[in-house]
């Protein structure tokens, strides 16, 4: 798609906002807010409770879920704010040199983040085959993989980034970023479809043979929690990635998504950031256990602050020093008394 094309859609999208009512403008805007605060405390409280656990913190494959809660809490903090912010100039038909920054931060910083959760939860995938077809040398990997397959999950994003700049100063044809995109979009989801495809297969033979005990058990069910992380992704990522390529590849008017769509799709989108922590506290155990020894730590020191306010328990105390002081001077008395003799 050229520029003259890509800018008529734009104004028509922007004409299509603007006549929208004020009260589905501000309905937008509302569910957009709240999927980000909910976005920041979710992953929030999930780093507090992998770092207030070393348990957890020993077990390498969590390290990617800690990754990828941090970039949960970037697009919560910085991704949705600037899309409201795109809203809200769109509304008001706002054309300023700082909308057009804005919008060049936003679209990178969606690209770094998103395309950095499909990639890491492509590695959780692969780690998880590797794991489970070949327990043995998972367990003493070479010095240095993790932290250099972490390394890469950046890396490659950021890539994808420096290709975004260059489109935008029309160095890199828009059709080869489009498709640059589809390209690492396609291979991470068959990566992660593949990598599930055998995990399964592997627990089922192992099933038939021995059954399902111990460790192999807590196997499956870390097999099937990130499963079902990478459906709930496939979910609410594929309708927005259908939409953007349909307003790319269609030039046809009357294919192009309307705008409530592309904002609904947008919004399941964000809302992935805030499942993972959802799916954490109600399938992994260690996970839950650990949240409620935290949360009991929290109240637990609320408790001194109650007791002072319990006027039978201050006196009671009061009793107790003064009786054992009075003792002490007892004792004290007969010692002297002796010590005269």
């Amino acid at each position: 798609m050229n520029n003259s094309s890509k800018n008529a859609t734009h104004t028509s999208e922007t004409a299509e906002i603007t006549n929208m009512e004020f009260s589905s403008f501000i309905l937008w805007c509302f569910a957009f807010g709240a999927v980000g605060i909910i976005v920041i405390i979710a992953n929030t409280i999930t780093i507090l409770v992998f770092f207030s656990s070393k348990y957890l913190l020993r077990k390498r494959h969590n390290h990617f879920l800690i990754l990828l809660a941090i970039f949960d809490i970037i697009v919560g903090l910085v991704v949705i704010p600037l899309y409201i912010y795109q809203l809200v100039s769109w509304w008001t038909n706002e054309h300023s040199v700082l909308r057009n920054t804005l919008y060049d931060i936003f679209t990178s910083m969606d690209i770094l983040c998103g395309f950095a959760s499909i990639f890491t939860l492509a590695v959780i995938a692969a780690d998880r085959v590797y794991a489970i077809v070949f327990p043995f040398y998972h367990k003493v990997p070479p010095k240095g993989v993790y932290p250099c397959m972490i390394a890469t999950v950046w890396v490659l994003s950021g890539l994808l980034v420096v290709y975004f700049f260059l489109f935008r100063i029309n160095i890199l044809p828009r059709e080869a970023f489009v498709y640059l995109l589809l390209i690492s979009i396609s291979l991470s989801l068959l990566v992660i479809c593949t990598s599930y495809l055998l995990v399964w297969a592997r627990v089922r033979c192992f099933a038939i043979t021995h059954g399902l005990k111990g460790a192999s058990f807590r196997e499956r069910r870390l097999a099937e929690l990130l499963f079902l992380i990478t459906v709930i992704f496939m979910f609410t990522w594929l309708p927005f990635h259908i939409v953007n390529f349909i307003f790319h590849f269609c030039a046809n008017p009357k294919c192009q998504p309307s705008t409530k769509l592309v904002y609904f799709s947008k919004l399941l989108h964000y809302s992935n950031s805030f499942f993972n922590p959802i799916v954490y506290s109600y399938r992994n155990i260690e996970f839950r256990q650990c949240l409620k020894r935290l949360a009991k730590n929290v109240t637990s020191q609320s408790k001194p602050l109650l007791a002072e306010r319990k006027e039978p328990n201050l006196k009671g105390d009061q009793r107790k020093r003064r009786m054992l002081l009075e003792r002490q001077e007892a004792f004290r008395r007969i010692v002297m008394q002796e010590s005269r003799v």
